[in-house]
């Protein structure tokens, strides 16, 4: 049965990479792929990258202008009141603190699993992630993801942020299990091993383009972590440009470059 398991009730949600605008603070390292976490993510590499904490949970974000985070829909199915912010640094309680004063919310899984989150002041990153114009990035090969989730299924949060690389499963593989048009799967669709998992939703999966990241797809969704035949599911960011984009400035906030 497949289950959201990205969220973390006792710990933080991560993220993939995010899309950087201009040209990123670092070359990132590459990571590993041999554990669900990942290899540990340098200071720096992902400016962007945020951490969300309601009053029941946590969840993983995307800082894509100054005061507007993306994250999941499904992180507030139980209430989202009192959210939190913790922006760049890989251990984020070291980060920068803000709070989240109002959100607008997509259908929710499998239907738009995106969250768009004002903050009460704005925190000015390095870089930021670069919307997709289309689809075009939709088809991998390889994406990055990155968080703060477990490091294997049910297991114990990570206290520093971790990557990992995945390639794009085939539409035709997720289509049984999700909805193509709404979705992106990624993962080693036969091995299993690498993924997002609890504690790692409403993160970013993003693409390498040159210089920059650009923002594919949010932790949504999936059947245990890392499990063989059984890939993560993420909304995908193409497809919501523009009800994500109204959404922004429903609120009030920056639009992102790009978007």
């Amino acid at each position: 049965m497949t289950r959201l398991r990205r969220w973390s009730a006792v710990g933080l949600a991560g993220a993939l990479l995010a899309a950087a605008a201009g040209v990123a603070h670092a070359d990132p390292a590459p990571p590993t792929a041999q554990v669900v976490g990942g290899t540990p993510a340098r200071q720096g590499d992902y400016p962007w990258m945020t951490r969300m904490k309601t009053g029941w949970g946590g969840c993983g974000g995307t800082l894509v202008s100054p005061d507007v985070v993306i994250t999941a829909a499904h992180c507030y199915k139980f209430g989202g009141e009192g959210i939190t912010a913790w922006i760049g640094n890989v251990n984020f309680a070291e980060g920068e603190q803000r709070k989240g004063v109002s959100k607008v919310n997509g259908k929710g899984e499998g239907a738009g699993d995106w969250s768009v989150v004002k903050l009460d002041k704005p925190y000015a990153a390095a870089s930021y992630p670069v919307f997709p114009a289309d689809g075009a990035h939709d088809a991998g090969p390889t994406f990055r993801a990155m968080g703060w989730g477990a490091t294997k299924e049910n297991g114990q949060t990570s206290k520093v942020l971790l990557q990992v690389d995945l390639p794009k499963v085939d539409d035709a593989l997720c289509a049984a299990n999700g909805n193509i048009q709404a979705e992106v799967c990624a993962g080693d669709y036969e091995k299993g091993g690498i993924d997002t998992c609890q504690g790692d939703s409403g993160g970013p999966l993003v693409k390498r383009d040159g210089d920059r990241w650009v923002f594919v797809g949010i932790v949504s969704r999936g059947v245990g972590c890392a499990r063989p035949k059984n890939p993560g599911y993420y909304t995908r960011v193409s497809a919501f440009r523009d009800d994500i984009r109204k959404a922004i400035q429903q609120l009030g906030g920056q639009l992102p470059a790009g978007l």
